[in-house]
């Protein structure tokens, strides 16, 4: 198993870019103190198609059950380690996470028709053409328009 985390590396280019980017958010990036392995890390990649905020999101659901099994520890009423509370803001950590997973896959379209679409399907000769559209805009010689008042 190993642990690497290069800061100036961050992205979503390759694997290893991917790998920091995600310990970067769930901010595993203190080599004293690591929460998850690479290899780890990688197999949420897999699970989540290398998008990197819902792998953090993962992660950050594992690492929350890894601390939800701990107990709250008291020494001599000096030193207290509150698992419970580390658990909780991990899971939190999660749902914003897996929030901005969301925001990122879906994307932001502001509804219409693009003219592209539009001259494409016009173009189609396997289509069939609408009653409506058939000599729209054509102007025929003795055309008359009554609804004109003179």
């Amino acid at each position: 198993m190993s642990w690497s985390y290069s800061p100036q590396y961050l992205g979503i280019d390759n694997e290893s870019q991917r790998i920091n980017s995600v310990r970067f958010l769930v901010g595993d990036t203190d080599s004293n103190s690591q929460e998850v392995q690479d290899e780890e890390i990688s197999f949420a990649l897999s699970q989540n198609g290398d998008n990197i905020y819902a792998s953090a999101a993962f992660i950050a659901g594992s690492i929350s059950s890894k601390y939800s099994r701990c107990v709250t520890t008291e020494i001599d009423s000096a030193l207290r380690v509150e698992y419970s509370n580390l658990s909780r803001q991990y899971r939190e950590l999660g749902k914003e996470l897996s929030s901005q997973a969301l925001k990122n896959s879906l994307g932001i379209y502001a509804g219409g028709i693009l003219v592209t679409e539009m001259e494409t399907v016009d173009q189609d000769t396997l289509r069939v053409k609408p009653d409506f559209a058939k000599s729209q805009f054509r102007y025929y010689p003795g055309y008359v328009d009554y609804d004109i008042c003179y």
